[in-house]
Order: structure tokens, then C-alpha cells, then sequence
């Protein structure tokens, strides 16, 4: 039962992972077509000002429309399709997504970088790192940095948007601002892999907290004998079916017959191991909609759910079959076991269930080895 509830928990935290892993990639999305239309916004406003407030200017006004707007624009378009794809596209995974929103963010920054060249809109590489680092990966973050970093190394020394800009080793102001700019966004992806091991470790201390306290939880409602549910867990469970709107219940005591005899004549390390396969028993029994427990001694009860009174008497008797069939050795066979069934009617207490269960097993148990109603 730990280990089951242990994978369940993973797996919830998986999904809710997943969950905001796709929250953040819609954000994502969305960050590389505003950086585009703010770009755009940015030139267009510019030349506006530029070309409306002052006299006399370097460039045409049809040179910067085609040196600052639609060539960048026709590179953006490039990167905004292949991202569009990505998004649509089905059969795609969230991680192929990541990739490609990431490098489509590096391509929108190269060019806007290229196109003007200025020393602070350098960082503007900081971005595709800054989003992929989100996803926790460290070999995500690494390619997205590793290509930042190439693609600002690119523009520096073989990208010429402007035919005039000085090259790189002409000028020694020009080559300190590289290797500075460089250096900045170098360190800034060593911080973000760091972030990235810390929050790792964060989320794993916060996992093991977590599974420690299922655990726990789960030795508090579990019989350490036969691995099955326990007292404990069984008022939890009745506390679940007291309103009347709840499914149909039923409820069976079992009791293994002559079990002090056995006991007595042949240890209690016998009777341990008798109680233990019929632990194992009803745990091959139980699910979704049973759930068995030991009350304590050799006395065991089984709760179904969402079944008819004939699957329930199916049930019982392919247990009370079972446990016949085991051999427990030195000619121990054949043993029996008493079982007491009631049903849930609406507005019963729990205790009036299993009371009724009790006094159809104590009808039983004048018999042995029956199943009584």
C-alpha cells in the first residue's frame, strides 16, 4: 500500500508539473510574438520621430523602413512560423516544444541585435535563457545558452547589417564591448544553472518530505502483519459512507475458524504465517471498490463498494476457498474460515452495519466455514 500510494503521489506531482510546464509555454509562445510586434512597434515609432522631428538624417526614410522594419521583419516572420507550427502542430511533445519556443526566442534576439548592434540590447539574449530555465532541464537550458552565445558571437563578428559598422578588431573599444557583453551573458547562464540545481534540489527535499508523510501515514492505518488496512484505517473508511446519496455498501466480517487450536497445537510462528497468507489473500481481493482490514486476532472484515450482493457472495466464497486450498505444512490443510455479511441501508450508522454483520458472522461461526447473511 506505501509503495502504491508513494507512485501515486509521484505521479500527481508529475501531471501538476506537466500542467504548469504548459502554462509557462503558452507564456512563452506569447513572449516571442510580443517581442516581435514590440520590435516593430519600437522601429516603426522611431522612424517616425527621427524622420518627422529632425533635419537632417544619415539614412532615408526608405533605406531604415528596409534596413529596420521588413528586413527584420521577413527573418521574424521565418522564426514566428516555425514557433506557430510548433504550437499547433499535435503529436509534438511538451519538450520538443520547449526547444523550439527556446531557439525560435534566440533567432528573434539575433536578429533584433543584428539590426542595431548597441550594447545593451545584447542582453536581450538573456531571455530565451531566462524562459527555458523555467523547465528545470539542465540540457535545455545548456543547448538554449550555448546558442545564445553563438548567436551573439555570429553577429559580432560575421553579421555587417550595417555596411559602415567598424570590425571588430579595428577597434579596440568595439572588441572590449564583445568580450564584456559576452562575459555578462556567460555569467549570467552559470546563474541560471545554479538556480536551476538549487530548485531541483528544493523540489526533491519537498517530494521526500511528502512521501515520508504518506508513509508515515500509511504504517499508522496498516496491520505491519499482514500488510492489509487496520482498525484505524476502517473508522476513516466508515466515516466516508455515513451520508445516504453514497454508492451501495456492504460489509463482511471474517473469522478464521478453530485459530487459538492452531495456535496452541503448533505455535504462534504458525499462526503468524496463517495470518499472513490470508493477509496476502485479501489483498489479492481488494481495489478500487474493496478494501479489506484486520480488527485484530484472527478476526478480519472486507468493505465493498458499487457491488451486487451475489459479486459479494462471489468474492467471499473464492476467499474462503483459497484459504481452504493453502498448505501450510506439517499437514496443516483444509482450514476454514466464518463469514458474516450485512448491508448498508440509508440513515444506518456504521456501528449498526458492522453489528449486523457481527451477528450474521456469530450465525456462521455455529457452523463454520459458511458465509451467513
Amino acid at each position: 500500500m506505501t509503495e502504491q500510494n508513494t507512485n501515486s503521489f509521484i505521479s500527481d506531482v508529475q501531471r501538476e508539473y506537466d500542467r504548469i510546464d504548459r502554462q509557462w509555454m503558452l507564456l512563452h509562445y506569447r513572449t516571442i510574438i510580443g517581442t516581435i510586434l514590440l520590435s516593430m512597434a519600437v522601429e516603426l515609432s522611431l522612424g517616425f520621430f527621427f524622420f518627422g522631428m529632425e533635419k537632417s538624417i544619415a539614412i532615408s526614410f526608405e533605406m531604415y523602413v528596409q534596413k529596420f522594419i521588413l528586413r527584420p521583419l521577413l527573418y521574424n516572420i521565418v522564426w514566428l512560423g516555425i514557433t506557430i507550427a510548433a504550437r499547433h502542430v499535435r503529436g509534438i511533445s511538451v519538450r520538443t516544444r520547449a526547444y523550439v519556443f527556446s531557439i525560435a526566442l534566440v533567432g528573434v534576439c539575433f536578429v533584433l541585435y543584428s539590426a542595431h548592434y548597441i550594447f545593451f540590447i545584447s542582453l536581450v539574449f538573456f531571455a530565451p535563457v531566462l524562459l527555458s530555465a523555467f523547465y528545470g532541464e539542465y540540457t535545455l537550458t545548456g543547448t538554449v545558452g550555448f546558442i545564445s552565445l553563438l548567436a551573439k558571437l555570429v553577429s559580432d563578428f560575421f553579421v555587417f547589417w550595417d555596411a559602415t559598422r567598424e570590425l571588430p578588431f579595428e577597434s579596440g573599444y568595439t572588441l572590449m564591448r564583445i568580450v564584456v557583453s559576452t562575459l555578462i551573458l556567460i555569467g549570467f547562464y552559470a546563474v541560471s544553472m545554479i538556480i536551476i540545481s538549487f530548485q531541483k534540489k528544493k523540489n526533491n527535499a519537498v517530494i521526500q518530505i511528502q512521501q515520508k508523510r504518506i508513509q508515515m501515514h500509511q504504517e499508522l492505518i496498516t496491520d505491519p502483519l499482514t500488510g492489509i488496512h487496520n482498525r484505524r484505517a476502517l473508522r476513516n473508511m466508515l466515516e466516508t459512507i455515513e451520508s445516504p446519496a453514497r454508492d451501495t455498501c456492504f460489509f463482511a466480517m471474517l473469522d478464521l475458524d478453530s485459530f487459538k487450536h492452531l495456535n496452541d497445537t503448533y505455535g504462534h510462528a504458525k499462526g503468524d504465517e496463517c495470518l499472513q497468507k490470508f493477509g496476502g489473500i485479501l489483498k489479492r481481493h481488494s481495489g478500487r471498490d474493496v478494501a479489506s482490514f484486520r480488527l485484530g486476532g484472527d478476526e478480519f472484515c472486507v468493505l465493498f463498494r458499487n457491488k451486487t450482493r451475489n459479486e459479494v457472495i462471489e468474492i467471499c466464497e473464492a476467499i474462503r476457498h483459497e484459504y481452504a486450498s493453502e498448505n501450510f505444512g506439517e499437514g496443516i490443510s483444509g482450514l476454514t474460515i466464518s463469514v458474516g455479511i450485512s448491508q448498508y441501508k440509508g440513515g444506518m450508522f456504521p456501528e449498526d452495519m458492522m453489528q449486523s454483520a457481527d451477528k450474521a458472522l456469530y450465525r456462521a461461526k455455529k457452523q463454520k466455514g459458511v458465509i451467513s447473511f
